[in-house]
């Protein structure tokens, strides 16, 4: 009886050790996979933020908004420079930036062109664009008042844009893409009330 019961003994506490060794061995292999995860996914970022200031690194103009570069990292901060060749390349992405980032304001340039009263469900020019390219509508004319007062609040984005925003240029190229983006006020509404994108 003793020998069974030493056998039996024997038995639980091995079924017991390896229940542990293996919970054991499970937790060290998961904090393993976990360190070399992050080692591995950190490498990654570090290796793509190095090859993508490689291939903007052709150029050394570029824009970036000073919004983007409070980031604490540094990989963050690489690719929030936008690097460009040519102005015109500059002036597009300046534009859409402005769009994206809130300067432009559309309710307040369809305001200025028709009037408060012009947003209301009611007013006969308030379905400017329809779901489909086909059915966009024409908008009315405007008065030449109405231009100028678009054309200066158009100025004023500007002018916002160019306190959040850095250009790494040269001076007469930077007065270049500033007076650039105030001509682009001179478009049609139609065209300022949508993001070029």
């Amino acid at each position: 009886m003793d020998s069974e019961r030493l056998k039996l003994v024997l038995v639980c506490g091995l079924v017991i050790l390896l229940i542990a060794l293996i919970i054991w061995t499970a937790s060290v292999v998961k904090s393993r996979m976990s360190t070399n995860r992050t080692v591995v996914i950190e490498n990654n970022r570090i290796e793509g933020a190095i090859a993508y200031d490689e291939a903007h690194a052709t150029s050394d103009k570029y824009w970036y908004n000073k919004y983007d570069m409070d980031s604490e990292d540094e990989i963050d901060r690489l690719k929030a420079k936008h690097y460009f060749n040519d102005i015109k390349e500059c002036i597009d992405d300046l534009i859409i930036e402005m769009y994206d980032c809130g300067f432009v304001h559309t309710e307040e340039l369809y305001t200025i062109a028709y009037g408060k009263d012009a947003l209301t469900p009611d007013a006969p020019i308030f379905k400017v664009y329809g779901e489909d390219e086909d059915e966009d509508l024409e908008l009315p004319p405007l008065s030449n008042e109405a231009k100028e007062q678009i054309l200066s609040k158009w100025e004023e984005y500007v002018d916002g844009l160019f306190e959040e925003v850095v250009i790494e240029t040269s001076q007469n190229e930077i007065s270049l893409i500033k007076d650039s983006l105030k001509k682009y006020g001179h478009k049609d509404l139609a065209v300022l009330l949508k993001c070029p994108e």
